[in-house]
């Protein structure tokens, strides 16, 4: 790992009553896998859910992690299709496919190599969960007895597995019983033919032909954001006030944080990296997984922070919880 940071203070304003000053950083990191202790040119990593699919790949010379998957093409629209006189829909000749049973609706991927087959050759990068920078800037205002403290965070050009997209905005049911985002009302019908959420398939996790869902470039967006983490406002009464009561000090302060997030980012909050495992057979929640038959466990995960599985996994996010919306206020007394 290697990178660069920059930090700048000034003085902006400077009055008797009254003054401004600024802290500025940016922080730029980049990473490069050198080489694996065993020998290996790269590492696949799963994405956790049903199957297993790769979704990140580690190799020599290229950063800890990032994403691998299909580039999303669209969706099987119903002029890609001949209609036979039984009525049977079949893809006409030239346009590639995965199975042989694909129908107007289905999700659509590149052919990269022109082969016209789509299969694991055609995967490839599809983005870094590393952002190219990050930073902060804080300003710092008094004004007579009242200070204010604004402190802005942000990244830069990250990507996100949105995992969630999978479960809640793929087939309609990725387990029995499964609920679903609002957008999925938006998904294909032929009366809606839209390119971005396929057509409802009660209870099938995967694409057709296959029992498993295929990491794409549809659930890969950018994680980038501004959030407005903190603002700190205080009053201190006057020590006039103070003097009859025997009090030295009275500071008044209300604080909040995380008010504001700026991002284009689908999901509940872009500052995420989680990794799903599932619980062990011991814990509190049972075993089992997501859409199982047991009872115990169900949805629930935990996060290894310190695994180095983790490490080659980042941007990932499936059920975690947001960062909240707090509000504080209170008062500091000094006799």
């Amino acid at each position: 790992n290697e990178g660069a940071e920059f930090t700048l203070s000034a003085k902006l304003l400077e009055k008797r009553k009254f003054s401004w000053s600024a802290d500025f950083n940016i922080s730029f990191n980049r990473s490069e896998v050198q080489s694996f202790y065993n020998g290996l040119e790269s590492i696949q990593t799963g994405w956790g859910l049903t199957g297993n699919a790769t979704a990140w790949l580690t190799k020599v010379g290229g950063p800890i992690s990032q994403f691998y998957g299909y580039v999303w093409d669209g969706i099987y629209q119903t002029v890609d299709f001949n209609r036979l006189p039984n009525g049977t829909m079949v893809l006409k000749p030239g346009i590639p496919t995965y199975a042989a049973g694909v129908q107007p609706g289905d999700p659509r991927y590149k052919d990269i190599n022109g082969n016209g087959i789509v299969d694991g050759n055609d995967q490839t990068t599809l983005g870094i969960p590393l952002p190219v920078h990050i930073g902060g800037l804080t300003n710092n205002i008094s004004w007579g007895n009242w200070t204010l403290n604004i402190f802005m965070q942000w990244s830069q050009g990250n990507k996100i597995l949105n995992a969630n997209r999978i479960v809640f905005e793929s087939t309609g049911g990725y387990s029995l019983n499964f609920n679903q985002f609002a957008s999925y009302a938006n998904r294909w019908t032929p009366s809606n033919p839209t390119n971005d959420i396929p057509r409802a398939r009660y209870n099938l996790k995967g694409d057709v032909g296959s029992t498993n869902p295929r990491p794409s470039s549809r659930v890969i967006e950018d994680g980038s954001f501004i959030r407005l983490k903190t603002i700190n406002l205080s009053y201190d009464l006057p020590a006039t006030w103070l003097r009859k009561m025997r009090i030295s000090s009275v500071r008044l302060y209300a604080s909040a944080q995380n008010l504001i997030t700026w991002t284009r980012y689908t999901g509940i909050d872009p500052e995420v990296s989680t990794f799903r495992a599932n619980n062990p057979g011991n814990s509190p929640f049972g075993g089992s997984n997501i859409g199982s038959s047991s009872v115990g466990g169900a949805g629930y995960t935990f996060i290894q922070p310190s695994s180095g599985y983790t490490a080659l996994a980042g941007g990932y996010d499936f059920t975690p919880y947001p960062r909240a919306r707090s509000i504080v206020a209170g008062a500091n007394i000094q006799f």
